[in-house]
């Protein structure tokens, strides 16, 4: 239920940052994010993170989190939302086998299938596993050229320098002379969203060997959350990038009639170095989430046992008990060079 909650909620606070977009474009027409979109240097870093963010509808789609809703709803007996949870996941990563299980487990326990389910006895392991951190962004600058053009029009032009992808785009500001400035933005590079495949955690116990299957893509959801505030971030800060541009070039003016022309680049100078020292990409991200959630979940003999943990070639091994009844609940975290494992047990009756 909160879960549910939370997500509309977030649905409700993109809908209205997307009425903000909109209203500040149909009151100024200097920038649009379609336009700028259409400029090659400006769209291609965002290609790499809009093609990742098609895998999801909207970036509340936590595959992760929905099958931890749905493994405690089935603890405390509630099997029917349970089941709503566990189709949810598998709407989300249709090729989680350890998912299936489940949803055709409670499915024939409710009687709404006539297929049994692949083991008449109840899981009793389940493993939480987050793996290494979600993707960091970089930031890169779009450069804006605001001159007299007649009639308001824009013309739009792109130059690459550098090393950093820079577009520049006409802005119209009738009266006043050329200005340039830029605004700079953040992005997620392809080889920040490539760097680390998914690798499974290997559990062994005895002669059995399981592997976790990812349930939630959390490179995938950062993708899709910043492609669904890209449109307003971009437009609040093409704003706030025209407005000092602007303002430049009025002070340049003034100060060119009273001091001359070393007093227009005195002022143009200072306004150059305020622009560069205060346009910063905004590169607050999901740093503390994981890269993937994985799960695993199985049957095992009960009694003592000694459980092997392998992922990133880091081992971790400990001995306890598998319950006749209830859940060992294992939750594992890998991150470069340390793999922390910890257990418990679950037993809701």
């Amino acid at each position: 239920n909160n879960i549910d909650y939370i997500s509309e909620k977030e649905l409700e606070r993109k809908a209205q940052r997307d009425e903000a977009t909109q209203k500040a474009l149909a009151n100024d027409k200097r920038f649009s994010f379609e336009k700028a979109m259409s400029d090659s240097s400006f769209a291609s870093n965002f290609k790499a993170s809009n093609a990742l963010a098609e895998s999801l509808e909207n970036a509340m789609q936590n595959g992760y989190a929905y099958y931890l809703s749905g493994f405690v709803k089935e603890m405390d007996g509630d099997l029917s939302r349970a089941l709503m949870a566990y189709k949810r996941v598998s709407e989300i990563s249709p090729y989680n086998q350890y998912v299936k299980a489940d949803v055709q487990r409670l499915a024939s326990e409710l009687g709404y299938n006539d297929t049994p389910a692949t083991s008449s006895k109840r899981p009793n392991v389940i493993v939480f596993f987050e793996e290494g951190f979600a993707p960091h962004l970089s930031g890169f600058s779009f450069s804006f050229t605001s001159m007299p053009v007649l009639n308001n029009a824009s013309v739009a032009g792109a130059s690459i320098g550098g090393g950093k992808a820079r577009g520049a785009m006409a802005v119209a500001a009738p009266n006043l002379p050329s200005v340039s400035a830029k605004f700079v933005l953040p992005y997620y590079s392809s080889e920040t969203l490539n760097a680390s495949p998914s690798k499974p955690l290997l559990i062994s116990i005895g002669d059995t060997k399981k592997q976790t299957q990812v349930v939630g893509d959390f490179c995938a959801l950062a993708a899709c959350a910043f492609k669904e505030r890209l449109p307003y971030i971009a437009t609040r800060a093409a704003f706030r990038s025209i407005l000092k541009a602007t303002a430049s070039a009025v002070a340049g003016n003034v100060a060119a009639k009273r001091t001359g022309q070393l007093g227009k680049f005195a002022v143009w100078l200072g306004a150059f170095l305020f622009t560069e020292a205060s346009e910063q990409p905004d590169l607050r991200s999901w740093l503390l989430a994981p890269r993937y959630g994985q799960i695993a979940r199985f049957y095992h003999e009960p009694g003592e046992q000694t459980i092997s943990f392998s992922h990133g070639g880091v081992t971790q091994e400990f001995s306890t008990e598998i319950p006749e009844s209830g859940t060992l609940f294992v939750h594992a975290i890998s991150i470069p060079g340390r793999l922390i494992v910890n257990g418990v047990f679950l037993n809701f009756e």
